[in-house]
């Protein structure tokens, strides 16, 4: 026994294209606030903070290295975890590629307003006594994230009190940088992935 033929048309299940996964189906943009400071070189060196906004290709930025962090080339930074961060330095990238878009929400990290990223922004995170690389939009009060000092220039945990939703839109800023794309913005370590 088999069905009329009209039971199976041609395509009869292949959806039509209008059921297509829509645009965000895509990877997320991993997205720093526009009046966030981020880490940057200026001539002589040293380290200026300049807004995500003011932030252009070409320019060279502060990046962040540690012992046992792989090549991102050879692995997926979501995948990384470690019991510990040893030899935490800054090493000198470039930015090559910035990609701006609107988000209705943002995030403040501590009711501070430097520390500002859309929910799907990657920082380093330690929770559990394990370090890995998530986004803005799991973080939980009791994480620990990691900050770069002002005052002495070394790298130190803080932990989270608060994540505070903001319901307006903010223009963001996606930032491709190499060799390295660990960045500093907001004073966390937080991770752009790279645009292969």
């Amino acid at each position: 026994f088999s069905p009329p033929g009209f039971f199976s048309p041609p395509g009869f299940f292949s959806p039509p294209g209008f059921f297509s996964p829509p645009g965000f189906f895509a990877p997320p943009r991993f997205c720093i606030d526009q009046d966030t400071p981020v880490a940057t070189v200026d001539e002589s060196g040293k380290l200026i903070w300049k807004k995500a906004s003011d932030v252009q290709i070409g320019d060279k930025v502060w990046s962040v290295s540690w012992d046992g962090l792989e090549n991102e080339m050879d692995f997926d930074p979501f995948t990384w975890i470690s019991d510990s961060l040893e030899n935490v330095h800054m090493v000198v990238s470039e930015i090559s590629n910035i990609i701006e878009s609107v988000k209705d929400i943002t995030a403040t990290i501590n009711q501070d307003e430097e520390k500002r990223f859309s929910l799907e922004q990657t920082i380093l995170i330690k929770r559990n006594n394990k370090y890995f690389f998530g986004t803005t939009g799991v973080l939980e009060i009791g994480d620990t994230i990691v900050e770069r000092s002002d005052e002495t220039g070394e790298f130190i945990e803080i932990e989270v009190s608060e994540v505070k939703l903001i319901d307006e839109q903010r223009k963001v800023y996606e930032f491709d940088a190499a060799p390295h794309d660990i960045l500093i913005a907001g004073g966390l370590v937080v991770h752009n992935k790279k645009i292969f």
